[in-house]
């Protein structure tokens, strides 16, 4: 599912509150908010994540890219592609090129082999090189592991219809709290203290224990 898809989905279950004037931004952030706490306490919900990177995203090194993953992320794989005027598509892999070499990617002279492209990280750090440079049209597909924070619509998430349910109590939690003023709506939807015992499914802090225990069965079936 992407982001853009989860996002409707969870406003689907705010009913009224997804209409109501000037809300559009702040449910948007506040659903940002309630994935980033799910990641905090789900490790499974800290993989697989996906960033897509447009040639505005990088700086031009001759015949190679210059660009950064996001703060600890871990490199699972990478993918070049483009979607012509006609619906047709195209969709290379990126394989991994050693940081040392990377001014072969620069000066043009590293070798691909199957029309894929190349990737060298920064061991020290979370600059790359992509190659060829990525040109008007083109989209890298970057997927890794780690903590995501920031969103956009097209990219893939972890995320399926089995959070938005849960997204949404937060999300209703806090217009109870900011907008609405209204604490006993606000303990109603996210549960008591925080606690996830004492909190029963139907609010926040208990569906999210769902999902974390749902998430640990899976775990120990692979």
């Amino acid at each position: 599912m992407n982001w853009l898809d989860f996002k409707n989905a969870v406003k689907e279950l705010l009913t009224v509150d997804k209409n109501r004037q000037g809300m559009g931004t702040y449910i948007d952030t506040i659903i940002r908010v309630a994935v980033v706490d799910l990641q905090n306490n789900i490790p499974a919900f800290r993989v697989n994540h996906e960033t897509l990177y447009l040639p505005g995203d990088f700086v031009q090194e001759g015949a190679a890219g210059r660009a950064v993953l996001p703060p600890q992320a871990a490199l699972r794989d990478c993918f070049m592609s483009k979607v012509f005027t006609d619906g047709s598509s195209e969709r290379h892999p990126v394989n991994q090129y050693p940081w040392d070499d990377r001014f072969a990617l620069v000066h043009g002279t590293a070798a691909v082999n199957d029309s894929a492209g190349l990737i060298c990280i920064d061991p020290n750090s979370y600059t790359f090189y992509a190659y060829p440079y990525m040109v008007t049209g083109w989209i890298l597909s970057v997927f890794w592991d780690g903590q995501k924070l920031d969103f956009q619509d097209a990219e893939e998430t972890p995320f399926t219809e089995n959070e938005t349910f849960c997204v949404s109590l937060y999300v209703k939690a806090m217009i109870a709290r900011e907008v609405n003023r209204d604490m006993d709506a606000f303990a109603a939807y996210m549960g008591k203290g925080g606690d996830p015992i004492q909190s029963p499914p139907g609010t926040y802090i208990g569906e999210r224990r769902k999902l974390m225990l749902a998430a640990n069965e899976r775990g120990n079936l692979q």
